[in-house]
Order: C-alpha cells, then sequence, then structure tokens
C-alpha cells in the first residue's frame, strides 16, 4: 500500500489481521479509552492470553503468548456486537465480547472472552465501554466521514458541531459535478469543507479534511 493511502483515515473503515506491534501504533489524534486486561481471541487464538484496547477509531486485540498475533478492527465494520456466556478452556462460564464484523465482501465473527479467572468479574460489565465507545463512534460520523444530501443546512446556515468554527463563508460557487452545474454557497470550516446549492440546501455535500488526498485549483469557463 503506498504512503498516500496509508496517510487516509483507515483504521475505523477496516479489520487487519496480525499487523506488526499495531498496539503501540495509533494514528495521530487516535487515543486508547479502555484497556482490557486477560482477553482470548477465542476463535482465532484460543488459549493466548492477550488485551483488548479501544481507542476512539477501533478494537485492537493482541496476544502476550504470541507478539505476532494480534487484531485490528474498526468500528466502521461493525455490524452487531453484544456479550455472551461461553465457558472456557480454564474451566467454568464466563463472558465475551461478540463482534459481527464486515470487510471485503467477508463476514468475521469475533469472539472475546474473560479468562482471568476472577470470578468477582464474572458479575461486572467489563465490555460496557466498548458499547459506549462504539455509540459515540456512530454520533460523529460528520467528523470523519463524507456524507452527499445531508440535514446540514438549515435557512441558508450550516449547523455547526461542537468544536466547530467558520473560517470563511463565499457564495456565488459553482458544482461542476454535473454538466448543467449548480449554484450554491462553499462554506470553510476548521473540520470540513462543505457546499449546498442556493435553490436547494439538501443538494449538499460535507467533506471532511480527514478524507481530502490531494488540492488543486482548476481554470473552468463558465457561461
Amino acid at each position: 500500500m503506498d504512503s498516500l493511502s496509508e496517510n487516509l483515515l483507515w483504521e475505523d473503515k477496516e479489520i487487519r489481521f496480525d499487523t506488526p506491534n499495531v498496539q503501540n501504533h495509533l494514528r495521530r489524534g487516535e487515543k486508547v479509552l479502555d484497556t482490557i486486561y486477560h482477553i482470548e481471541d477465542t476463535k482465532g487464538n484460543a488459549g493466548d492470553t492477550g488485551r483488548l484496547l479501544a481507542t476512539n477509531l477501533r478494537v485492537i486485540w493482541y496476544s502476550l503468548s504470541h507478539k505476532k498475533y494480534n487484531l485490528s478492527i474498526g468500528y466502521g465494520r461493525f455490524v452487531n456486537t453484544n456479550t455472551r456466556s461461553v465457558v472456557s478452556k480454564a474451566g467454568g462460564p464466563t463472558q465475551a465480547l461478540y463482534i459481527l464484523a464486515t470487510g471485503s465482501n467477508t463476514r468475521f465473527e469475533f469472539l472475546f472472552a474473560d479468562i482471568s479467572g476472577d470470578t468477582a468479574r464474572k458479575d461486572q460489565p467489563i465490555f460496557q465501554s466498548i458499547f459506549e465507545i462504539y455509540h459515540l463512534y456512530q454520533r460523529t460520523y460528520l467528523y470523519r466521514d463524507l456524507k452527499l444530501r445531508g440535514a446540514i443546512i438549515l435557512s441558508g446556515q450550516l449547523i455547526i458541531m461542537p468544536e466547530e468554527m467558520v473560517c470563511n463563508n463565499v457564495n456565488g460557487v459553482w458544482n461542476l459535478s454535473s454538466d448543467q452545474g449548480n449554484l450554491g454557497t462553499f462554506v470553510v470550516t476548521n473540520i470540513r469543507l462543505v457546499w449546498f446549492a442556493d435553490a436547494n440546501e439538501t443538494f449538499n455535500i460535507s467533506l471532511p479534511y480527514l478524507q481530502i488526498s490531494n488540492v488543486s485549483v482548476n481554470l473552468e469557463i463558465t457561461n
């Protein structure tokens, strides 16, 4: 994969296996929000004690027994997640985190079980932070991803998100993505670029800087 692709945000949109030292190579702005100890990747690496990291972009599991074994599951790949009661190899029932995810037209099932043997943890919601972080991720979509025809404009004004500031507002900007073109307003904020049509505010685009790989200026002649 080339360096340009690597610089684009991928951590929340991909499932990767056995990336060298993945737990120590977080991208800029990515933070570990919770660490859950004594966790086994039951389906892929049964018997290996590991740790489960919940960042603001993905879940990372890595083995402490075999350092080359690890998983990175972006929240954008999640289809379903819940907790289940399973029987560990160590003996006895224990709680596990189930994640159903998709990637490259393939469905993946992951099961992360508590193998601490600590009876007190059996009654504790040790995976609750995963659900809370995932729900927060879902609510912050516009900070990271391209959105077309979204409910982002109200009465000719951009609906500002928390921590967002408008840097410039330019009227009379043409969107030339179609043969006819559309006249609208271009808004530059500290988080994204937004354009919306003057004739129809629902015809709009919200483009975060995280999704931009290149910017250039072209001379266009319009009638």
